[in-house]
């Protein structure tokens, strides 16, 4: 599946760690230090992918790119755009996100701090290596997840997420889901969802509407139960 180019500029991994917060990308580059540094000492030309976990209020602490942790903590005081896809979905996430890139870099300044997020839906496949390249190609400092497959399950069951695995003649395997993202307020309040058929014009009003409730009590624009 092809990426989509056309994002922020420097949106290779080295732009993405420029983009995060200080408190978050010292932390990444430190974990990746230490997981090379195991790499050389037990002679393995794998690195070791850290254990990820999920509380019971929905904090998770998963795999980056990078074979870091990435701690749900870290977004607090940034609006955030979360997208459940996978790197072989039928779906084209790598479409969605280059269109979050595009709709965030549209807002001017005022999107610069949204920060837009994919956790894998098939972590089997979806190692830190595979999101490394496929992040890259969409090129718009996206941050993609993975983890163990039992706490992506739970992530995603916290969000009310959809899953459907089908087995494909081949050995091939598809994964179906919900075809929207999670848009959370700076308070990491739920904020609404983004659908993939939806206008760019909608959507923008609810990427403005995220970043403003930030400053203020959250505010719900669609009706139903609050994801985590």
């Amino acid at each position: 599946m092809g990426g989509i180019r056309g994002g922020q500029p420097g949106g290779s991994w080295t732009g993405v760690a420029k983009a995060l917060l200080p408190g978050i990308a010292v932390p990444a580059v430190l974990f990746g230090l230490a997981a090379a540094f195991m790499m050389l000492a037990t002679g393995s030309t794998q690195l070791v992918q850290p254990q990820s976990d999920v509380s019971a209020d929905g904090r998770y602490r998963l795999v980056t790119p990078w074979n870091s942790m990435f701690d749900r903590a870290m977004l607090k005081g940034q609006p955030y755009i979360v997208w459940y896809g996978c790197t072989e979905c039928g779906d084209g996430s790598a479409k969605v996100l280059g269109r979050l890139v595009r709709l965030r870099n549209s807002l001017g300044p005022g999107g610069k701090d949204v920060r837009i997020l994919m956790i894998t839906l098939d972590p089997q496949r979806d190692t830190p290596e595979r999101l490394r390249g496929f992040v890259n190609a969409i090129d718009g400092g996206v941050i993609a997840l993975t983890g163990n497959a039992e706490v992506i399950a739970r992530v995603a069951d916290n969000a009310g997420v959809f899953v459907r695995r089908i087995a494909m003649p081949g050995g091939k395997l598809r994964v179906e889901h919900t075809n929207a993202a999670y848009l959370y307020d700076a308070n990491d309040q739920f904020f609404g969802t983004i659908n993939t058929n939806e206008s760019d014009a909608g959507a923008a009003v609810k990427l403005r509407g995220a970043i403003a409730a930030g400053n203020g009590p959250p505010v719900l624009i669609e009706a139903g139960s609050e994801p985590q």
